[in-house]
């Protein structure tokens, strides 16, 4: 997400340098500042998805599926309805999360 719902995240110059290293494929460098930022501010949905994003791209679906399900309920608790691409993360990463148990069951070691 390149847009951060609090006005404290967005102003933060950390928060934009992440967001240009991933666009610059600097993968390393922006999910190690959303881990810091993270620290700063654990309640901002907009972090909590970039670092579900980063453990996605990392493998971790496990880790990607918490940070979304984090970022959803952080924006609940700030009263706003979670954007609609973490709901859509959350969504696809649970369903691959299904999928590969659902594998695992058929075909032991699949996955």
């Amino acid at each position: 997400m390149a847009k951060a719902e609090s006005p404290a995240v967005q102003s933060d110059p950390r928060f934009k340098l992440a967001v240009d290293g991933i666009r610059n494929q600097q993968l390393g460098y922006a999910c190690q500042t959303f881990n810091e930022l993270a620290g700063e501010y654990p309640d901002a949905p907009a972090v909590l998805h970039n670092l579900g994003a980063c453990a996605e791209a990392n493998g971790e679906s496990h880790s990607a599926q918490g940070y979304y399900a984090d970022a959803a309920a952080a924006a609940h608790a700030m009263g706003e309805a979670p954007a609609k691409r973490i709901m859509n993360a959350l969504e696809r990463i649970a369903g691959a999360r299904s999928n590969e148990v659902v594998l695992d069951t058929l075909v032991p070691g699949a996955s």
